[in-house]
């Protein structure tokens, strides 16, 4: 691990925070991300450089989010539009943070789950949504902002 270690409890929001900074060359076995200058990027991952689990990687084996989104209700023919817009609104953030992405996306006609595992992506879905659905969603922070739910009801 690196000479990192991690609290092992995965409802600790420090669990997915290093100690200190990962030399660069760390890759991820899961994504393939790699540290350069301290944080996770794409790129090509050094075969001699240690592996270390990255931190989504981390949520997503714990299922354990940073965001959950919850809209309850007839969603009705906004099921689809509402699930395309949040699969495109993840395919832009992780472009710029690869650190931010979907851990779980289930739309129905009676509503919308989601979770997230960067606090920036549930931000950005929860103002869409806000948005789209005409400031019928709420978006709340959790202590020490450690989570980010956003929930609405149609």
């Amino acid at each position: 691990m690196n000479g990192h270690q991690r609290n092992a409890d995965p409802r600790d929001p420090c669990t997915y925070r290093e100690d200190g900074k990962l030399e660069g060359g760390t890759h991820c076995p899961s994504c393939g991300l790699v540290v350069r200058e301290g944080r996770w990027i794409r790129g090509a991952a050094s075969v001699e450089g240690p592996e270390h689990t990255c931190p989504a990687c981390a949520r997503i084996r714990d299922r354990y989010p940073a965001g959950v989104i919850e809209l309850h209700g007839e969603l009705g023919e906004l099921a689809t539009e509402l699930g395309n817009l949040i699969r495109n609104i993840e395919k832009v953030e992780n472009q710029e943070h690869p650190l931010e992405r979907l851990i779980e996306l289930e739309v129905t006609e009676g509503g919308l789950y989601a979770t997230t595992t960067g606090v920036h992506l549930a931000r950005r879905v929860g103002s869409a949504l806000k948005r789209q659905l005409r400031e019928r969603v709420v978006i709340r922070y959790g202590e020490e902002e450690n989570l980010v739910r956003i929930e609405g009801a149609l």
